[in-house]
């Protein structure tokens, strides 16, 4: 009798540590029950430069996720080589197919996300700036294999050239006096 409890304990055991397992897995890979039963599509976006954008990284519209990085290939092109990044959309988010996408940072040191922004022109009309309120494509939006194109997009901001340019130049500045 006393080797049935001993049993049922530890089968018990097991079952609770394999659900803190899952549960843990989840929490790492930033998954949830619910992104997977959600319908979604696959839109990609050619850029020069991603920085350190990884697969999984956040793609947002004004600071609110949308969907998620899920692949990221290199191609090459007439003069060089681009990135091109797929990204899995929530199947009920329509995106004007005039946005543009930017590899943008979450903080000073944050990880890389994508954001995708409307052109200028529709920020200048939403603002009152531009008394031509119609825009191209505003009826078309993004769908499962849209790509946006290399010159609708803009790279990371490499920051170690940056703070190089920054101290090159006061060191230069400073050299002349």
């Amino acid at each position: 009798m006393k080797n049935k409890y001993f049993e049922i304990s530890v089968g018990i055991f097991i079952i609770i540590g394999v659900l803190c397992l899952l549960f843990l897995t989840f929490k790492v890979s930033d998954t949830s029950l619910k992104s997977l039963s959600e319908k979604q599509y696959t839109i990609q976006a050619e850029f020069k430069n991603i920085g350190s954008l990884r697969t999984n990284a956040s793609v947002k519209i004004a600071g609110v996720e949308i969907g998620r990085v899920t692949n990221i290939s290199l191609e090459k092109t007439y003069n060089g080589f681009m990135a091109v990044v797929s990204m899995s959309i929530n199947d009920d988010e329509k995106i004007p197919a005039n946005y543009s996408a930017a590899i943008s940072m979450s903080g000073i040191l944050g990880d890389n996300y994508v954001a995708l922004s409307p052109p200028k022109e529709d920020i200048m009309a939403i603002a009152g700036l531009n008394n031509d309120s119609k825009t191209s494509d505003k009826n078309k939006y993004l769908h499962q294999g849209s790509v946006i194109a290399l010159e609708n997009t803009q790279s990371a901001i490499d920051l170690g050239s940056l703070i190089n340019t920054f101290v090159a130049g006061k060191n230069s500045d400073s050299d002349s006096k």
